[in-house]
């Protein structure tokens, strides 16, 4: 769904991003990025804030900053590149930052 540019698309990922299952709001976040929708960034800063399993959703946030390409995105990967944050999220962080 995230290579669609329709708005229908955007509409579905964003309702996902509030499902019950952790992996399914991941997803929804990765390919809610990649739309590059003008909606994304706000969805990929409130997911920083869920608690998940494993910290999929944090991680896929973050993932998700590198992949929408605004440079807003920078300085929350920067936050969650430090030791103290999940492996998930801080190589998420690095590679966004790569990205950017």
């Amino acid at each position: 769904l995230g290579r669609l540019k329709a708005e229908w698309t955007e509409t579905a990922l964003l309702k996902l991003t509030r499902d019950r299952s952790d992996l399914v709001r991941a997803s929804a976040l990765s390919a809610l990025a990649q739309t590059r929708s003008k909606k994304a960034f706000r969805a990929l800063f409130s997911a920083l804030r869920q608690e998940s399993w494993n910290d999929v959703v944090r991680a896929a946030a973050l993932g998700g900053f590198g992949k929408l390409g605004d440079a807003k995105g920078v300085a929350f990967c920067l936050k969650y590149a430090i030791y103290g944050h999940s492996q998930a999220a801080r190589n998420n962080a690095f590679s966004s930052l790569v990205d950017f």
